[in-house]
């Protein structure tokens, strides 16, 4: 009877060694796949981290640029108004007008490694330098004929053409860096969101006082 007994208890502790056993395996096998899936994940995020850095990285070499280059048109248009402001400075202007200009041309050919010549296989261009062949970005379209309006000597005529190829310009860039959508980025990130989603009109609703800081009562 006791060594029917212990023969019962042998194969009882056999049995439960072989369940720890498997339980260990598969625990092992769990934990190997979870940290295992962990890795994937992490390799993943680090990858659209990366990507992301460069996304960014290269915005800012494009948002750097553009900055320069609306400054220099701005400031062309204001000395426009300033040529006529102050007598005997027509020499001066002239020399402002060439030095801003020889910028904006600068900035026209730092923009074509940006914006590159457009490769519509026709051939047009081929024998050009390797930088002007095919057709112009449009980006740069809007800075030439800028350009080429300063250059002219009516040039105070089409002052509100050159407030529109600017807006144009301003427009395409926005639209290439996509603003929008590098903010929801920024946010997964940062877990903030960089801009105050407020128009004109709803900050009135909130006070209608506030009309007065876009126009301001005169005060006799």
């Amino acid at each position: 009877m006791e060594e029917k007994l212990i023969d019962l208890l042998s194969a009882i502790g056999s049995i439960l060694s072989a369940l720890v056993a498997i339980a260990a395996l598969i625990y092992s096998y769990y934990q190997s796949k979870t940290s295992l899936s962990y890795a994937y994940s992490q390799a993943d995020h680090e990858a659209k981290l990366k990507r992301y850095e460069i996304k960014r990285d290269y915005q800012n070499v494009i948002l750097r640029w553009f900055s320069e280059t609306t400054k220099i048109l701005i400031e062309l248009r204001l000395l426009l108004t300033s040529k006529y402001d102050v007598s005997g400075v027509e020499y001066e202007y002239e020399l402002k007008k060439a030095n801003l200009l020889s910028m904006l041309s600068s900035q026209i050919e730092i923009g074509r490694l940006y914006f590159p010549n457009i490769d519509k296989g026709d051939g047009f261009g081929d024998k050009k330098p390797r930088a002007y062949r095919g057709y112009r970005n449009l980006t740069l379209d809007f800075l030439v004929f800028s350009y080429n309006i300063f250059l002219s000597k009516d040039v105070c005529k089409y002052e509100h053409h050159l407030v529109r190829l600017q807006r144009e310009f301003t427009s395409i860039i926005c639209e290439i860096l996509n603003p929008e959508e590098f903010l929801n980025e920024v946010k997964k990130h940062s877990e903030k969101y960089f801009s105050h989603n407020l128009s004109y009109e709803e900050f009135l609703k909130r006070d209608p006082n506030n009309i007065d800081l876009f126009f301001p009562r005169r005060i006799d």
